[in-house]
């Protein structure tokens, strides 16, 4: 997940991380959020966590 507004961390490094770290799948951008996008948007965090995780689930 990456907040599309922060002014430090552009989206392009999240994009940049997907394609290092082995297995990532996607990247979920969060319009107009920054930094701190857990405390801004928790539902959105939690809703792709359990996303998540039912992925996880079904691979094992």
């Amino acid at each position: 997940m990456w907040g599309t507004a922060d002014p430090f961390f552009p989206l392009q490094w999240a994009y940049w991380l997907k394609s290092r770290i082995p297995g990532a799948r996607s990247v979920i951008e969060l319009p107009g959020a920054k930094l701190f996008f857990p405390e801004e948007r928790p539902d959105a965090v939690a809703n792709a966590l359990c996303g998540h995780w039912q992925i996880l689930e079904a691979v094992a």
